[in-house]
């Protein structure tokens, strides 16, 4: 009798160390608040049908509890009315194609080869050129997030450094010290002051047209705002 008794004990104590994950009242484990993934982006432990409904990507091994209980992230933020006009106003608008770079380009800065560039029937409106803009900006809003999904940017701060990679390419992006310093938990408003200057070389000279875009992507990163977009979270 006493021996099944400790026995019993060591089993019943041995099972309360192996749990992995929190248990509520009614014995069933209780899912995480929050998560991260990729490079620190905030989500949330809902299940994957939960997700979906929401437009957000799953991702398994962040959360503990059934299977079906992922990681949640949103989409990457849109960019509010003041990038939009930035941007049109820095890229200039062309009905017809034109060489930008030693590329071609179309509406507000959309590249596209000749074929492409023929294939939109130029010349094109205004309305046209906005949704190709808007469409070409998903693109780097998205490698925008998924680099600097852990740094907590305002609504400016987010539109500056979207018109910035529009600019200069998720790659360049991805690699920059302006980046690194963010990533690393610097003053972002001192990260642009000293980095986004340094991107005004075209063929390793100084274009005065990038000089003026990038004092006023400063300008608006500068600009105050109660409205936070990063790190970006799924609604409840």
């Amino acid at each position: 009798m006493y021996t099944t008794s400790v026995f019993l004990a060591l089993a019943l104590s041995a099972t309360s160390f192996v749990s992995a994950a929190p248990v509520g009242e009614s014995g069933v484990f209780e899912r995480a608040d929050s998560c991260t993934f990729n490079s620190g982006q905030l989500g949330t432990c809902i299940s994957t049908a939960e997700c979906n409904a929401q437009g957000g990507t799953s991702e398994a091994g962040h959360c503990p509890g059934a299977a079906n209980i992922q990681c949640c992230t949103c989409s990457s933020p849109t960019v509010n009315d003041g990038t939009i006009i930035m941007l049109k106003e820095l890229e200039g608008f062309s009905a017809t194609p034109y060489l930008d770079v030693n590329k071609a380009a179309i509406g507000y800065g959309h590249q596209c080869n000749e074929p492409e560039c023929a294939g939109l029937s130029p010349p094109i409106t205004e309305v046209e050129a906005t949704e190709l803009m808007l469409q070409d900006l998903r693109t780097y809003r998205d490698c925008l997030t998924a680099k600097l999904g852990s740094v907590t940017l305002n609504e400016n701060q987010y539109g500056a450094l979207a018109s910035w990679t529009f600019n200069v390419g998720c790659g360049n992006m991805r690699g920059s010290t302006l980046v690194i310093r963010l990533l690393a938990g610097e003053d972002p408003n001192t990260v642009a002051a000293d980095e986004l200057p340094k991107w005004r070389l075209v063929n390793g000279q100084v274009s005065q047209a990038l000089v003026r875009r990038r004092e006023k992507e400063i300008a608006l990163f500068k600009t105050e705002s109660g409205v936070q977009v990063l790190p970006v979270q799924c609604p409840a």
